[in-house]
């Protein structure tokens, strides 16, 4: 059983919103037999046409057993970010709780489990975050109901309380108001409006208030970043979106981010970076997280490669047990 609601606007820090509620009854005596047979799937397709999976994870022993889900399908370019809560009822010690927060999605991550750890409900503390075993292997009931909610969303609040239509063509319309202008290091010349740069940036609003070659003659001289790094950096500024090909001049846009104190564009960076990375780019997007403090971002790269690692290995241990008659043939067919 499951019906979804669709949000517009800002509900809780996303932009658009979509909301998945559903009822999962689960056989106990199947957990226990035919754990990895327990799954169910589920389709979102309202705004954001996605594919979701809770299966079922087994361990070495059934307090091991853990309760995972994992997106399977997301055809979208934009961040999709997403938020689980799972109530379940143990009929001797109360209501358990999984609440997890997960995302952005990067193609890399799909079929990729998140675990959903639980928690007692109690007035009392805060209780230790379990396995589901944990909750099944004491328990003599027949069926657990998970009640499931999740929520998807495409990015973080909005940045300006203005239209977004309004905000790009007032950005792309600048030359004919504009009242500062940018050089930056490869020789390009970038008009803006300092009200806007002042409103997103303490260091720009500084420029402007103090009697600086900034204020007086309305020329700001950026030595360190290119111009196509600072004009995805403006678009951020006006829209509070980030350009597609932010990707191939993140380190530049990070350190505007860093050297302006663009705080939500930080956060943004520490969110999607892990979205660009590739098995060639690993160490080098890593070494961008570490430097400019994006912890989120890095963690998530380090997951990454170590998913690819063991992949690896899987590959090297199947290929060292095939026969030689095998190998030959597996040759053959490359």
């Amino acid at each position: 059983m499951a019906h979804s609601k669709l949000y517009g606007g800002s509900v809780d820090k996303l932009v658009k919103r979509e909301e998945h509620s559903f009822v999962w009854n689960v056989d106990a005596a199947g957990l226990r037999n035919r754990p990895d047979c327990q799954t169910f799937s589920y389709t979102a397709d309202h705004a954001f046409d996605t594919e979701w999976e809770f299966s079922f994870i087994p361990g070495e022993n059934v307090v091991d057993l853990e309760l995972g889900v994992k997106l399977l399908k997301y055809c979208r370019r934009d961040p999709l970010f997403a938020k689980v809560y799972i109530s379940v009822v143990e009929r001797e010690e109360g209501m358990w709780e999984s609440a997890m927060e997960t995302g952005p999605f990067a193609e890399s991550e799909l079929g990729e489990y998140s675990e959903c750890r639980f928690s007692l409900i109690t007035p009392i503390r805060p209780q230790p975050q379990q396995a589901f075993g944990h909750i099944l292997g004491k328990s003599s009931q027949e069926v657990f109901t998970f009640r499931i909610t999740f929520t998807l969303g495409d990015s973080m609040k909005k940045y300006s309380d203005l239209p977004k239509h309004t905000m790009l063509a007032l950005l792309e319309n600048r030359d004919d108001n504009a009242d500062v202008t940018i050089t930056t290091s490869d020789g390009q010349v970038i008009t803006a409006h300092r009200n806007i740069l002042s409103a997103h940036s303490e260091v720009f609003k500084a420029m402007f208030a103090t009697e600086m070659e900034e204020k007086n003659q309305g020329v700001v001289k950026l030595k360190e970043f290119s111009g196509e790094g600072f004009k995805i950096v403006l678009k951020f500024l006006y829209t509070g979106q980030l350009d597609e090909s932010w990707g191939e001049h993140c380190g530049a846009v990070l350190g505007a981010a860093d050297k302006f104190l663009i705080a939500p564009l930080h956060d943004l960076c520490d969110l999607v970076l892990p979205t660009l990375v590739t098995e060639e780019n690993y160490a080098e997007l890593h070494k961008v997280a570490e430097l400019h403090r994006l912890h989120r971002a890095a963690e998530k790269i380090k997951a990454f490669n170590k998913r690819w690692r063991a992949r690896q290995n899987a590959q090297k241990m199947i290929w060292t047990t095939m026969s030689k008659e095998t190998k030959r043939r597996k040759c053959f067919e490359l």
